[in-house]
């Protein structure tokens, strides 16, 4: 399978001790239940309950969460989260030029019986992508960490994932 480039999106990331508990009280999931197997989408919503965006929040690493957003809205997220960081131990970041977004569709990575056909563990194909779909997460937003990328299933009558790493991975 090939990765196709998704330039409209891109990565604001959050990091530091405080990272979960300042997310925890702006945007619109329970962030604990981040984990480094299961991603979350979150509405980010101005004081009058209207939509602001809509964000993919990736656990990177502990205390590191990855936000994938549209191109267009990073700034505007960056601007508005900080305004509200105070005294929390957390720094927020553009990451558009230091991290890309890609997809990946088909039906190739799935076994039909719901199940991943990886075997003992990812096997890459050389370019640090998983070989034939192992290691790709099965439910719909699961994670699963390979090399450098993170693999998000997202929704789809076809399976498809979203792969969010480093530019230069």
């Amino acid at each position: 399978f090939e990765l196709t480039a998704l330039p409209d999106l891109t990565v604001v990331r959050v990091r530091g001790s405080d990272a979960v508990k300042f997310l925890q009280g702006q945007v619109s999931n329970d962030v604990a239940r981040l984990t480094a197997g299961r991603s979350l989408l979150a509405g980010y919503h101005s004081p009058q309950g209207r939509v602001i965006a809509l964000l993919r929040l990736v656990w990177w690493e502990a205390d590191d969460i990855v936000v994938v957003l549209p191109r267009e809205l990073a700034a505007s997220l960056v601007s508005r989260l900080s305004k509200y960081v105070l005294r929390a131990k957390v720094k927020i970041s553009d990451e558009s030029l230091a991290w890309k977004v890609s997809g990946a569709i088909g039906s190739a990575f799935t076994a039909g019986d719901g199940t991943s056909d990886s075997g003992s563990g990812p096997a890459e194909n050389g370019n640090g992508i998983p070989a034939h779909g192992h290691g790709f997460p099965v439910d719909v937003g699961g994670q699963a960490r390979v090399g450098e990328a993170v693999f998000v299933r997202v929704p789809g009558e076809m399976a498809r994932w979203l792969v969010v790493g480093p530019a230069g991975s």
